[in-house]
């Protein structure tokens, strides 16, 4: 993101880190990568929104923007 629009916005994880889960490596890295990747590119696109650009305008960012975090919270449920 940084290289296409010049800015990305900071990831935040909150919450509970000591949760445990099985799972596939690739399969997670792939669907959280893809979530990651679609907030920020939604943070930009209303950041620019926001700043008066049209919508189908070209996204860019000279860095000097303060961006919105993408918060990512981890919480943990009961066992079923």
């Amino acid at each position: 993101l940084q290289q296409r629009y010049g800015a990305a916005p900071p990831v935040e994880v909150v919450g509970e880190r000591g949760h445990s889960f099985a799972f596939v490596p690739g399969h997670v890295r792939a669907v959280v990568g893809a979530l990651l990747f679609n907030s920020s590119v939604a943070t930009l696109r209303h950041a620019a929104l926001a700043a008066g650009g049209g919508q189908h305008q070209q996204y860019s960012f000279s860095g000097d923007e303060r961006l919105p975090a993408v918060r990512v919270i981890v919480a943990g449920g009961g066992d079923p």
